[in-house]
């Protein structure tokens, strides 16, 4: 995932607001240990409030502290149009440059669903300056 942390901490000069989707990042710790700018609101997109809460849990007990905002948001990215009015309650904003990083979901996604998670994205980021990266093994890869 190393590429993937490239492109969530160095895609906009950091004067400038800018928002990170991780969509599917389960235990992802980059908020707490990439050195994201203050003006960085994170949204973490999964479809499990349990495994973000213990996610959450397990941090404050080691004492770690998000560099910049964290929005956890509770959404299917199977489901059409759910991360979409779920990332807009949370307050994204479609004008401030936006990366997408698409964290070893779409090995999991029904195959038809991943073109609509596509568009949703390329929908919603795709202020000047936004992007997308994509994790994407085999589920026979993972132990």
């Amino acid at each position: 995932t190393w590429g993937l942390e490239l492109a969530a901490a160095n895609f906009i000069p950091p004067t400038m607001r800018r928002q990170l989707v991780i969509v599917g990042g389960a235990w992802d710790t980059r908020v707490y240990r990439l050195g994201l700018h203050r003006a960085t609101t994170v949204f973490e997109v999964l479809d499990s409030s349990s495994l973000l809460d213990a996610k959450s849990e397990a941090m404050q007990r080691l004492g770690a502290v998000p560099r910049c905002a964290v929005r956890r948001i509770i959404a299917d990215p199977a489901s059409p149009g759910a991360m979409v009015a779920a990332l807009s309650r949370a307050g994204f904003d479609t004008r401030i440059p936006t990366r997408w990083l698409l964290d070893d979901c779409l090995p999991y996604l029904p195959p038809n669903h991943i073109p609509s998670l596509l568009s949703e994205a390329r929908a919603l980021g795709s202020a000047p300056g936004s992007g997308l990266g994509a994790l994407a093994l085999a589920p026979e890869w993972h132990a």
